[in-house]
């Protein structure tokens, strides 16, 4: 059977995967599309490669360019007229999904490599392929707003990175090119004897935030003398549709002393040792006799942290006095 294996490029933001804002292209790297052509464009002697694309994607690429040229294009779409509507060149494909495009190339001999290139939609349904073996990701490290189109969690189970290049700027955007390889190559595909985990896209976001903190966090000094290091502005999404409650797995977390914080937080609680009595120490040393003593809270019996978070959700700007 002629090969199917196809890869994935895109560009998206490093910590919310984000690849689209109101149907256009959220910035403009001219290496990033320099290396777009360069990679869907490169083929075997006498060869030509593939990509394939939502409706939306095609529409997107300036008339100029489109279709894209030195490569056979195919769009996706369950639309019957859309070769009319869109006026589309009969050297344009038009399938109605992913594997009938897949079976379309293969049977082509002059096909050589097969790119996925979008949009939101496309992605999810190529990710969840087995015939996905590559994916090139140009991380961008932008805090735009109004982000509306995302691209899937790469899950950790399926793809592994295999190559992270040095961070490069545009202008005031930090970009950096990346490429994931299917852990477990289609040719020898089988169903798991086990259940596969299900992608968490809530810890991928925390996760791509610490790498990106990491990278290009400000260092600063701190009472301690630790010192930490620090990015404002950036954010991570949650959906918690579904009864979906975000929870990170790879970092160990006391889960008992979250919960019961939580809880002694929305009564508006200010007293530690009712944690301290559950072996929850979170509080301890804010409410040492020492250290209040030290910001001149002698007043204060120890355990009195006075008007802390909680208090403050639930009577901001209410006297606090211990019971």
């Amino acid at each position: 059977m002629p090969k199917m294996n196809f890869s994935v490029v895109v560009a998206a933001t490093s910590n919310t995967f984000g690849i689209g804002r109101k149907g256009t292209l959220p910035w403009k790297i001219a290496e990033d599309m320099e290396f777009f052509k360069t990679i869907t464009s490169t083929a075997s002697s006498g060869k030509i490669n593939a990509v394939i694309m939502g409706r939306k994607t095609y529409e997107s690429i300036p008339a100029k360019f489109k279709p894209l040229s030195g490569r056979t294009n195919v769009i996706l779409s369950r639309n019957p007229e859309l070769r009319n509507v869109l006026n589309l060149p009969e050297s344009v494909h038009v399938k109605s999904n992913l594997s009938d495009a897949l079976n379309l190339l293969k049977e082509d001999q002059a096909i050589d490599r097969i790119f996925v290139i979008g949009g939101e939609s496309v992605y999810r349904e190529a990710l969840e392929s087995k015939f996905c073996s590559k994916i090139y990701l140009t991380e961008v490290n932008t805090d735009i707003p109004d982000i509306d189109t995302f691209f899937p969690v790469i899950r950790a189970n399926v793809f592994r990175m295999t190559q992270r290049g040095e961070e490069k700027s545009n202008g005031e955007l930090k970009y950096r090119f990346t490429e994931y390889e299917q852990i477990q190559p289609s040719s020898t595909f089988t169903t798991p004897t086990e259940p596969v985990l299900s992608p968490n896209p809530e810890e991928q976001q925390y996760l791509s935030l610490i790498k990106d903190i990491i990278d290009n966090g400000v260092l600063r000094g701190d009472r301690t003398g630790t010192g930490t290091i620090s990015k404002f502005g950036v954010q991570m999404r949650f959906n918690l549709r579904d009864n979906t409650l975000p929870l990170l797995t790879t970092k160990r977390v006391f889960w008992r002393g979250v919960a019961e914080e939580l809880i002694w937080f929305v009564q508006g609680r200010t007293n530690s040792n009712e944690l301290h009595d559950k072996g929850i120490n979170i509080w301890d040393g804010n409410g040492s006799r020492e250290f209040l003593d030290s910001r001149g809270l002698s007043h204060r019996v120890v355990g009195d942290l006075g008007p802390v978070y909680g208090f403050q959700w639930r009577h901001f700007g209410a006297e606090v006095s211990l019971p």
